[in-house]
This record gives structure tokens, C-alpha cells and sequence, in this order.
């Protein structure tokens, strides 16, 4: 079923935060609107795997560094990350960036 994950602060992961475990997303899922003081506004991982399927999206998220996506290691299941201004990236339209991989 579609989740919708929004209107959250905190200092890493505002959205969600894996931490080394895995997070699949589907349908129209979304995660959006968002903030972390620090990493990951919409998404953070430290050696997680995120996947994204369907028409699920990240956006609109914020952090000091990877506004939609932070990966401290892990993997990254596909092309999801937008460079901007292209908009037709699952992970779409965060600030400052859509996503940060180390």
C-alpha cells in the first residue's frame, strides 16, 4: 500500500532513517516535506539499500547536506537522483541537493 512520510524534523534521517537495514518503496509512496538539522532530509542510510519502484518519489526534503538522500556506504538500487533542474528522478527537488553518496 502507498505511505506517505511528511512534515518531520530531526537531525539525521527526517524522513526515515535505515541505518544499515533496507527500505523498499513502492506504489505512489512518498516521502517529502522534511527537515534534518544535519544529513538526510528525506532519507538517510548508513550501509543501507534503498530501492524505489512505482511511481514513489522523495521530495521536498532538506538538510545541511543531501536534502532527499544520504548514504554514509550501502547501495543505491538504481538511478534515482536528479542533477538539477531535471525533475524526472524519483528523488526530485530537495534542498540543497537530491542526493549525497560517500
Amino acid at each position: 500500500s502507498d505511505l506517505s512520510v511528511h512534515d518531520n524534523d530531526a537531525v539525521d534521517g527526517a524522513g526515515v532513517d535505515i541505518g544499515a537495514g533496507t527500505l523498499v518503496m513502492g506504489g505512489s509512496s512518498a516521502i517529502h516535506h522534511n527537515t534534518a538539522t544535519e544529513v538526510g532530509g528525506g532519507i538517510s542510510s548508513y550501509n543501507g539499500t534503498l530501492t524505489i519502484g512505482g511511481s514513489a518519489s522523495v521530495h521536498h526534503n532538506t538538510a545541511t547536506s543531501g536534502g532527499g538522500y544520504y548514504a554514509d556506504g550501502g547501495t543505491l538500487g538504481g538511478d534515482y537522483c536528479s542533477i538539477a533542474p531535471a525533475t524526472d528522478k524519483p528523488i526530485r527537488s530537495n534542498t540543497p541537493d537530491d542526493c549525497v553518496a560517500l
